[in-house]
């Protein structure tokens, strides 16, 4: 027959976007390696930053890996605070 429609969502949880195609999957890591090349390009060849004979591949990706976890937790605490604003409004902050 064909593909159904229900096997063609996928939606990641935790993230306020639904991919809903069957290219949503691999743009989800290909963006990751287009930024993965892009800054190949540009810190080890236009910058000459070395990585210490680390394959840049490696290096550049466990940095973006990093910067994500990172990017990713500080922006779900901070909605946190938006999503239950009772949170704020329990704390006593003391005067100085």
């Amino acid at each position: 027959m064909g593909i159904s429609r229900t096997s063609l969502y996928v939606c990641e949880e935790g993230h306020h976007n639904c991919l809903q195609t069957i290219l949503g999957p691999i743009w989800y890591l290909l963006r990751h390696m287009l930024t993965m090349f892009v800054y190949i390009i540009v810190f080890g060849n236009i910058a000459k930053i070395p990585t210490d004979g680390i394959p840049s591949t490696l290096f550049y990706m466990t940095g973006i890996i990093i910067w994500n976890y990172f990017n990713e937790s500080v922006s779900q605490t901070s909605d946190t605070f938006f999503r239950i604003p009772i949170c704020l409004r329990r704390c006593i902050f003391q005067d100085w």
